[in-house]
């Protein structure tokens, strides 16, 4: 698809999208500043499955799925999430490799293109893997192409998976399987990859567009994430 009708399709695909807007919460004047993520990376970690299939049955390019605690299905979320320590009912899933947590008045993105972090992306923002993705029903190397997202243990110690299984824009053998986990009650967002034949992803979280990032690669996923490596981003003290 030429560049052209890709934007035209992206303005169209954001136009067409309704979130629930999340109220960020309000900071005190001497209030301590919010603590970053370091990265503890993991090798030869398990990959955890996830079952519940949120994309569309036909698969598709450059959408997003909005989830939360109220929805029904598999589109509830199972706990209150706390990105940066800001507790969140609500996020918009993309296509494109990344979670959002839209603030009041701030629209979702569903953009394609990946910079480098800090970024413009709605926030806080959570990139396990943001590049121009794309999910087939048929006709690629990765099986069961889609987005799931499936929920283990018990309260108050559940975990919260988000696994994307798809391929690089137009390349259908270029696989990628990647996914997030969310801990109850635990200041971690941990990143698992279970495959990648893609080049050029951006990985990393950030609070805000002009505050707190941690970046563990741009525009070079495939030569920064392997098969089994698990990457903990975790508050530091």
């Amino acid at each position: 698809m030429s560049r052209t009708l890709r934007n035209a399709a992206l303005a169209c695909a954001v136009a067409a999208v309704a979130v629930a807007a999340v109220a960020p919460l309000g900071v005190a004047a001497k209030t301590k500043a919010v603590r970053p993520y370091a990265i503890q990376p993991v090798h030869n970690a398990t990959f955890i499955q996830a079952s519940k299939n949120i994309a569309p049955p036909e698969g598709g390019d450059d959408f997003l799925v909005t989830m939360s605690t109220t929805s029904a299905g598999a589109l509830k979320i199972p706990f209150t999430l706390h990105p940066y320590g800001e507790a969140r009912t609500s996020m918009v899933v993309s296509s494109n490799g990344n979670i959002q947590f839209p603030g009041a008045g701030t629209s979702p993105s569903v953009a394609w293109v990946n910079e480098c972090l800090p970024t413009h992306m709605p926030s806080p923002f959570i990139a396990p893997y943001w590049d121009d993705l794309q999910f087939a029903a048929t006709g690629t190397t990765t099986p069961n192409e889609g987005i799931y997202v499936k929920t283990t243990g018990t309260a108050p110690h559940r975990h919260f998976i988000v696994n994307w299984r798809g391929h690089l824009f137009s390349q259908p053998t270029a696989a990628t399987r990647f996914g997030v986990i969310f801990y109850e009650g635990v200041a971690k967002i941990s990143f698992q990859y279970m495959d990648n034949t893609a080049a050029s992803a951006t990985i990393g979280t950030q609070r805000r567009p002009t505050s707190t990032s941690t970046q563990w690669t741009c525009d070079s996923g495939g030569t920064s994430v392997q098969t089994g490596l698990r990457l903990d981003f975790v508050q530091t003290q």
